[in-house]
């Protein structure tokens, strides 16, 4: 995937890591504190929109197609209200939704059943649009032009965070193995290159297999 204006090119990440989504690339790559804030994708067709949009919006204009429909965003909204984090009543009027749309999907049950129709109405995490609704107020947006701003400059911190921290795996697996070559072409004893390999996991540290072999 890729835009193209001209002789300029932008790359999709998702072209170097094996189809992986960004909120997947961060929790791999060790990016600590970071926030995949919530953006409705399918909602907005135009700066013009944007512009004239000036709060934030409800629950359910975040669907998505992009997301596949799980139970996890159920369990999160259930031990929400388990907890006594928030009330029935606090989270109809946070998502901005209907009552009857809530009861609907909740019947007479205490906490939401997972089925496929609560799986797909909590198609994106409560706690994302929760926190990102909590941002637009924050960040003083005047409209979801100014959301799109910060939404966008969160994404690129937490990439660039993951690069850093994925080219840096890659540079200290580099620097192992290339020890161990050289380690194994002097030697050609594979008993003692695997001893000298798990010693060097445990230890973290690749120059500690010269010294070893």
């Amino acid at each position: 995937m890729l835009a193209q204006f001209g002789n300029i090119i932008f790359k999709d990440m998702m072209n170097l890591v094996s189809n992986m989504a960004l909120e997947k690339f961060c929790k791999s790559f060790g990016v600590k504190d970071w926030c995949k804030l919530a953006y409705p994708y399918e909602r907005f067709y135009g700066i013009e929109e944007l512009t004239n949009y000036t709060s934030f919006p409800p629950y359910t204009d975040f669907y998505s197609k992009l997301y596949i429909p799980v139970d996890d965003n159920v369990k999160e909204v259930n031990e929400l209200l388990r907890s006594g984090e928030i009330s029935d009543e606090n989270l109809i009027q946070a998502l901005k939704i209907s009552a009857a749309d809530y009861n609907a999907l909740k019947g007479e049950n205490e906490m939401f059943p997972i089925n496929s129709a609560t799986m797909q109405f909590f198609n994106l995490s409560v706690k994302k649009y929760l926190t990102s609704s909590e941002m637009f107020v924050e960040e003083n947006c005047r409209n979801m032009k100014d959301w799109l701003v910060i939404y966008n400059e969160v994404d690129t911190d937490i990439l660039a965070e993951g690069i850093i921290n994925y080219a840096e795996l890659l540079d200290s697996l580099f620097e192992e193995f290339l020890c161990l070559g050289n380690a194994f072409h002097r030697t050609q004893n594979c008993d003692l290159l695997l001893l000298a390999f798990v010693s060097t996991r445990n230890s973290n540290s690749a120059a500690g297999c010269v010294t070893r072999i």
